[in-house]
C-alpha cells in the first residue's frame, strides 16, 4: 500500500480507530497486520496472550480486535466467545485469524470476520474497511 487509505479511516472529528491485536510474536503474519493498519491511520497495540488484551479491551473499547486462533492458554476462539459475553465488549469488531480452516469455528464463537492465514493484503484490507464501517456505525449511533 502506498500512504494512508482514507476509505479505511476518514478523517474528521471522530475518535480515531484502535485495533488491539492478540498474536504470537513469531508469526510473520503480524508485519502485515501492523502495516496495513499504519497505512489506514488505525492505531496499534499489540499482545502476546489474550488476558491482556482482554483487560484492556474493557478499559479503552478499541474499534477491533483482531485474535489469532492459535494461543497458547486462551485461545482466539475462546477469547471470542468471552469478548462477546460480555456487555463492555461484546459491540467490538472481532476478526479471526488461523492457519486452520476453522470458518465455522470462529462463526461459533461470534467473530465478526474470519481469514486463514496466510492471506492476501488485498482481503486483508477488504475485510477491516467492514469491521471498521461498524465500528463508525455504531460510533455514530452512540
Amino acid at each position: 500500500m502506498s500512504g494512508p487509505d482514507p476509505d479505511l479511516n476518514p478523517t474528521d472529528n471522530r475518535k480515531p480507530a484502535l485495533a488491539l491485536v492478540v498474536t504470537s510474536e513469531r508469526d510473520p503474519f503480524s508485519r502485515t497486520l501492523e502495516s496495513v493498519l499504519n497505512d489506514a491511520n488505525c492505531g496499534t497495540e499489540f499482545f502476546s496472550d489474550s488476558r491482556s488484551l482482554l483487560t484492556r479491551a474493557s478499559e479503552c473499547n478499541p474499534s477491533l480486535i483482531i485474535a489469532d486462533g492459535l494461543l497458547s492458554h486462551v485461545d482466539g476462539f475462546t477469547l471470542c466467545r468471552l469478548l462477546k459475553g460480555s456487555p463492555p465488549t461484546d459491540s467490538i469488531p472481532v476478526l479471526l485469524i488461523s492457519q486452520l480452516a476453522a470458518r465455522q469455528q470462529a462463526e461459533e464463537a461470534g467473530a465478526d470476520a474470519f481469514l486463514r492465514k496466510p492471506c492476501q493484503t488485498q482481503e486483508l484490507v477488504k475485510v477491516l474497511r467492514v469491521l471498521l464501517s461498524k465500528w463508525e456505525i455504531a460510533e455514530s449511533g452512540s
